[in-house]
């Protein structure tokens, strides 16, 4: 018996087989203990956040640990056509229009654009720095800019651009413009669903399956 006075349990294997009584998928992580029985647990995305933090601090503790904090660090970081097309909301995200244009590689005009006081508003709400711009550069490329600064911010925390999405969603700045909002989440869940993510109506970004409290 462990000197904490419980048994422990093994785990099994990670499923996304059950679901909610609302019909949403559920994450199940199976556990065995030594005589073959199973518990699952279906974690709450604070659970999960809370059980990578932990990790994290447990291996910057640890001797050697190193290793295995970067692959950790590496799991959490979002994929590139996720950073892509987020990039492309973030220089379009005063416009639906503009937006959908520039998501179908169509020509977006200048009064689809946000401008660069806007673009950095996003970062600044974030409380992350905005965006460096060369003195030259063409506004068809603007949003490659944006891109490569999300890429950073992405390798230094994951939790970066999700500060930076639910700012982008919030629905204080598109007061007015719902239809605009919601096409924006619906556009960035297209390529969130590969990371195993979703942004609610709210403007939340959680792990799909995992419920959600707006309160």
């Amino acid at each position: 018996m462990p000197k904490h006075g419980y048994e422990r349990i093994w785990f099994d294997e990670i499923t996304t087989e059950g679901k909610f009584p609302r019909g949403a998928l559920t994450m199940d992580v199976v556990f065995e203990d030594d005589a073959g029985n199973e518990y699952v647990w279906t974690p709450k995305w604070e659970e999960m956040q809370n059980l990578y933090s932990t990790a994290e601090r447990v291996e910057e503790l640890n001797e050697g640990g190193g290793e295995y904090l970067e692959e950790l660090k590496a799991l959490q970081r979002f994929s590139g056509p996720t950073i892509i097309r987020l990039a492309k909301c973030i220089s379009n995200h005063t416009s639906r229009s503009g937006v959908e244009k520039k998501l179908n590689d169509e020509t977006v005009i200048g009064k689809e654009t946000a401008d660069r006081e806007q673009v950095a508003q996003i970062f600044t709400e974030a409380d992350l720095p905005a965006p460096e711009y060369p003195r030259k550069f063409t506004m068809s490329n603007r949003w490659r800019l944006i891109r490569d600064h999300l890429q950073q911010l992405n390798e230094e925390d994951y939790q970066n651009i999700i500060d930076v999405i639910e700012v982008m969603v919030h629905r204080n700045r598109h007061v007015d413009a719902e239809d605009r909002r919601r096409t924006i989440i619906e556009e960035m869940n297209k390529v969130l669903t590969y990371e195993n993510m979703e942004i609610t109506i709210e403007g939340k970004v959680k792990l799909i399956g995992s419920e959600f409290d707006e309160g």
